[in-house]
């Protein structure tokens, strides 16, 4: 019996991968709010005259400084992407691996356990692998 690969798509699949995906984030963003922090107060510093967020509403902010405001949200946008298909990646396998297994402990399901190739946990697999091999021997199965 081969189980079903499921279809890819842009939404948390589980708890594991919400809180995966909050620790990647806040480990991404906190950099960036450092960086946008000190840019206004350098700003402010090197201005004199309220810092890049009066400059900006005013219409006085350079050209280099605009840049930089459209970008941090821009950079932003991009992170929290890289972070949900970074954190994608490591749940989904272990998603299927633990329905695998579920399926096999429930007698729905026998053989190896396989995973896709672009999945980086084959060492895991191919131990549970040899573990359900020896189950089935040891029932003899």
């Amino acid at each position: 019996m081969e189980s079903t690969v499921e279809r890819r798509s842009l939404n948390f699949s589980s708890k594991l991968h919400r809180e995966i995906f909050a620790l990647v984030a806040l480990t991404v963003f906190l950099p960036i709010i450092l960086l946008s922090a000190v840019i206004f107060y350098i700003s402010a510093a090197v201005n004199n005259s309220g810092g890049l967020a009066q400059n900006v509403f005013n219409g006085n902010a350079p050209i280099v400084m605009m840049s930089l405001v459209a970008a941090v949200p821009l950079l932003a946008i991009g992170m929290l992407l890289l972070c949900f298909l970074l954190t994608k990646q490591i749940v989904g396998p272990l998603e299927r691996i633990t329905r695998e297994i579920d399926e096999c402990a429930r007698g729905t399901r026998g053989g190896p356990i396989k995973l896709r190739r672009s999945d980086r946990f084959q060492p895991l697999v191919d131990a549970i692998n040899a573990l359900l091999a020896a189950y089935d021997k040891a029932r003899g199965a």
